[in-house]
């Protein structure tokens, strides 16, 4: 989340610069699950064969499989009140 964050700052929105609630929405939701098992695979597709493979994706399974379980939990009340907090913009 950070990474996303710090790519944000500065960024602009109808001419008023993004406030940290925004920052911090926009890198909870950002995409990532996808480009974490596609690492994965690139890197068995580039290496080969390696020690612990399965071990390896089974790891990011696991942790996209956690991750749409959080991000689904938290996608409604951080919406509210995201929402709810930004009624004037």
């Amino acid at each position: 989340m950070l990474p996303v964050m710090f790519s944000l700052l500065g960024a602009k929105l109808d001419g008023n610069k993004l406030d940290l609630s925004t920052l911090a929405f926009i890198a909870w939701f950002g995409p990532r699950g996808i480009a974490s098992i596609l690492y994965v695979l690139i890197v068995a597709h580039e290496v080969g064969e390696v020690s612990g493979f399965e071990t390896l994706y089974a790891t990011v399974m696991v942790t996209v499989f956690l991750s749409i379980i959080a991000h689904g939990l938290t996608a409604q009340p951080l919406t509210n009140w995201y929402g709810k907090s930004h009624k004037d913009n």
